[in-house]
């Protein structure tokens, strides 16, 4: 799988250690899977380039109706009241809203980053 991939190489190519947890019983359509990839290419990507962190982790899960992906670091975080959000967050907002799904994130200086994506499992309403 693609986003194994990412893993392998994120943690021969950093200091960062790199945990992924994929926990994924249906077939996705393809849209969605290619979004869901290149979230986390984007994530894993900001993180060994701003983050300076330590400990990555990412945790992609799905129930009967979602797919939710957990991304965390412990690195240098941000104070959320003084950043914009730039082109890797727009990005991801993006993606993540073509799908119909959702983004959120938080994070403090010196504490790391969360962020939360969810998106549906069904189809698209143009795909009907």
């Amino acid at each position: 799988m693609a986003i194994k991939e990412i893993a392998s190489k994120f943690n021969s190519n950093s200091k960062t250690e790199f945990n992924l947890l994929f926990e994924s019983k249906s077939k996705l359509i393809d849209i969605k899977e290619l979004t869901i990839f290149r979230v986390c290419q984007e994530l894993c990507n900001n993180a060994a380039k701003h983050a300076n962190a330590s400990k990555v982790m990412l945790h992609i899960s799905e129930n009967s109706d979602v797919v939710t992906i957990l991304f965390e670091d412990d690195g240098v975080g941000f104070d959320m009241s003084k950043v914009t959000e730039g082109i890797g967050l727009n990005s991801m907002k993006g993606r993540v809203g073509a799908v119909g799904g959702s983004l959120d994130y938080t994070s403090e200086a010196n504490k790391g980053v969360k962020v939360i994506i969810n998106i549906p499992i069904g189809q698209n309403d143009e795909d009907d």
